[in-house]
């Protein structure tokens, strides 16, 4: 038998082993087309209205800096019904989880991406850079046609329209490393499975990725989604979307 001065060292060894353990990251779940289709029927009691200037032109320059705290969150008001719900901004995540019929769907403020649509199309289309590249590249010619192409995606009308300002940014700051990793196909993390996005990736999150964060509100990992660009786990905020 081990002593047991022993037998507390190796518990200690191992307990420090597994915190350290990526396996006890957050592991975001897969949803399949019943969950996500779910979340596209419903209505948006209040919708966003669209979005008619440039952000990235407004003056004075939107202020970027996020606030930590903040989550959003669906709101069933007619619960057991789910087929309408509200968004709404808790200033914790506890007073959101508190709530009756409240669900947290992503960290910080609520925005234009937030509703449940634009979950849908982000559960649903896990690599969502080749199409919205090409929605991009038709900004070089007609908004209009932009932003077309990303409402066939499956935006929400405000959604998409801060996703094509986001393109237009992207455009005159990252059209070099942009159109050289489209013509290579370089991959979205070089090298692969690293944390290090290619350049044209790491160009659009400088430089439009701040004004995009703050209108949008939605992003991938503080949705707690699985993406096509590989992110530290520690980066996933722990939200699954089982409120459908």
């Amino acid at each position: 038998m081990l002593p047991a001065s022993l037998v507390l060292v190796l518990a200690s060894l191992l307990l420090a082993e597994l915190a350290a353990s990526p396996a006890l990251a957050f592991d975001p779940p897969t949803y399949n087309a019943t969950v996500w289709k779910a979340f596209a029927a419903k209505t948006l009691l209040t919708p966003f209205p669209e979005l008619h200037t440039d952000p990235y032109e407004a003056s004075p320059p939107i202020n970027t800096t996020w606030p930590a705290v903040p989550v959003c969150a669906v709101v069933y008001p007619n619960e057991p019904d789910r087929s309408s719900y509200k968004l709404a901004t808790f200033p914790t995540r506890a007073a959101a989880e508190a709530a009756p019929a409240t669900f947290v769907t992503h960290l910080h403020p609520c925005g234009l991406c937030s509703t449940t649509q634009d979950l849908a199309v982000y559960m649903a289309k896990p690599d969502l850079t080749d199409p919205v590249r090409k929605c991009g590249l038709e900004t070089a010619f007609d908004k209009k046609l932009a932003l077309d192409c990303l409402l066939d995606i499956g935006f929400s009308k405000p959604c998409a329209q801060i996703w094509m300002y986001d393109a237009i940014n992207s455009f005159k700051h990252c059209l070099e490393p942009c159109i050289k990793a489209w013509i290579e196909h370089t991959p979205n993390n070089v090298p692969p499975n690293s944390y290090n996005m290619n350049p044209c990736l790491a160009c659009d999150q400088e430089k439009s990725g701040p004004v995009f964060g703050v209108v949008a509100a939605r992003i991938r990992r503080d949705s707690g989604l699985r993406s096509s660009i590989n992110r530290p786990p520690s980066s996933i905020a722990n939200i699954t979307h089982y409120y459908y």
